[in-house]
């Protein structure tokens, strides 16, 4: 059993950049604030890729150590070993959320590391952990990664493990029947947006004459930014933000989103929020219909697969289906209830839960 001072350091093995977007930063931080909450010291290593958001995780508190950019598996654990000898104390936990990572550079540092969890939304490699989290919903999820895990593996699967920042349980609990048809559309694509989704949104729009509020939010390394905010100029009652801390809130203030599947689908389940979901990857393209055949969300289809044209005419039939409109908004509220996060750190740093027996 590893001492009390090596259970309080987490290592999080994660990135961002313009390619893979932020989501998979975020999600971690929202643990490691979860985590911190509770006595953990946390600290990060991620590459210093274009788009990488290294500053924000420092700004946020944590410690990162970079990594060059372009590297190989292999020497990317080599450098992350490298790192973690380094430290004065054995990391209580590895936590790796990362879709290029997978059994054989998880192999490489379990020997240096109390405990690996991985996060994980595709099943589509093998793992070496102690814990698994998949946070989505797919057909059969409880069979998911069956032949995919070695040895003893806790699996924590399903939104209810869904990890939102504390603001959006605090959102929850103020959160009011929506306006039909909807009066307010928030759209929102992530930080990177290179699939230029916030554009043909507001575009299909306009297209379709709609005539209510918009609020845009633009994620820091969106292509589009110019584009875009002269578009909402032009455009009355419509609000351009370049990103915000006050994601949840507007959620709870918007009648219906147009966004990408992954992680903020959790956000928007959790507070009601319907929306014209639409997958930005073929990655994302299981789970999206999914929850749109299920009755969680409206699925739009396949990003390179829309023109702003298609979207306006979805977005009409969405618009004018109140009976989908209110079972999505009660449906998908009672799935995600906020408190995964916490749970999960709790989990983590209870040396007599099942995961260190």
């Amino acid at each position: 059993m590893l001492n009390q001072q090596t259970q309080q350091l987490i290592v999080f093995r994660c990135d961002a950049s313009n390619t893979i977007g932020t989501g998979h930063v975020i999600r971690c931080l929202t643990l490691a604030h979860a985590m911190k909450a509770k006595g953990a010291t946390c600290v990060f290593v991620c590459r210093d890729a274009k788009g990488h958001l290294n500053d924000y995780i420092e700004a946020k508190g944590f410690t990162v150590h970079a990594l060059p950019e372009d590297v190989t598996i292999e020497q990317d654990w080599q450098q992350t070993i490298e790192f973690v000898k380094a430290l004065k104390q054995t990391p209580f936990w590895l936590v790796v959320d990362h879709y290029h990572l997978d059994v054989k550079w998880e192999h490489q540092l379990r020997p240096y590391v109390g405990h690996i969890m991985v996060i994980d939304d595709m099943a589509n490699r093998e793992h070496v952990c102690d814990l698994l989290l998949d946070q989505n919903m797919v057909p059969d999820m409880a069979h998911r990664y069956k032949g995919l895990l070695h040895g003893r593996v806790v699996e924590l699967l399903g939104p209810k493990y869904a990890l939102l920042r504390d603001e959006f349980l605090e959102e929850r609990a103020k959160v009011t029947k929506r306006t039909f048809t909807p009066k307010h559309v928030l759209i929102n694509f992530g930080g990177g947006d290179h699939k230029s989704m916030c554009l043909m949104s507001l575009r299909a729009l306009n297209y379709m004459g709609y005539p209510g509020k918009v609020t845009l939010v633009a994620g820091g390394n969106n292509p589009d930014l110019n584009e875009l905010e002269i578009l909402c100029s032009k455009r009355p009652n419509t609000t351009f933000l370049k990103s915000t801390n006050k994601m949840a809130e507007l959620m709870r203030e918007a009648d219906i989103a147009i966004g990408a599947g992954g992680s903020t689908t959790w956000e928007r389940m959790c507070l009601g929020l319907p929306c014209v979901t639409i997958a930005i990857a073929e990655n994302q393209v299981e789970i999206a219909e999914f929850l749109g055949e299920n009755h969680y969300t409206f699925y739009a289809g396949l990003a390179k697969n829309l023109t702003p044209q298609k979207l306006a005419t979805y977005l009409q039939q969405v618009f004018f289906d109140e009976k989908k409109f209110r079972g999505i908004e009660e449906h998908s509220s009672s799935h995600v209830d906020g408190t995964g996060a916490q749970t999960i750190a709790s989990i983590l740093l209870d040396k007599d839960n099942e995961v260190l027996k």
